[in-house]
């Protein structure tokens, strides 16, 4: 069975009207996922971030920005367990320096395109 594609409906709308086709195109390829993987476990997990550029590209026609990734900690388990917060429950864990790291790149750069975010991403996990 077939899947839709925006490449797909494109070309259908084209075929009523090329103008609208071609509008609908330039304000969709503006649009940008932001991507945060959650509870890693391995830096090869993120082996999956090619097949995810590749799907994107072909099938929804748009590039995503990588903007980390964060992997499990027992802290955060604690936490939720004890229903405290990270902060009081581990002030100190490499999660929640990575979560502040995260916070600073996303109020940094939500505006503007990350340029080789996935191999970014992939050489600093």
């Amino acid at each position: 069975e077939e899947f839709l594609t925006v490449s797909g409906i494109l070309e259908e709308i084209s075929k009523i009207d090329r103008n609208i086709a071609n509008e609908a195109e330039q304000n969709w390829i503006r649009y940008r996922p932001r991507i945060i993987f959650n509870k890693c476990n391995l830096p090869g997990e993120l082996d999956i971030v090619p097949s995810i550029e590749n799907h994107f590209k072909q099938n929804l026609l748009l590039k995503g920005d990588y903007f980390g990734c964060l992997f499990t900690d027992a802290a955060v388990t604690r936490a939720f367990q004890e229903r405290k917060t990270l902060k009081n429950v581990e002030p100190y864990s490499h999660i929640l320096e990575d979560i502040h790291l995260l916070a600073d790149r996303i109020t940094r750069l939500w505006k503007k395109p990350i340029r080789n975010s996935a191999s970014l991403l992939k050489s600093n996990s």
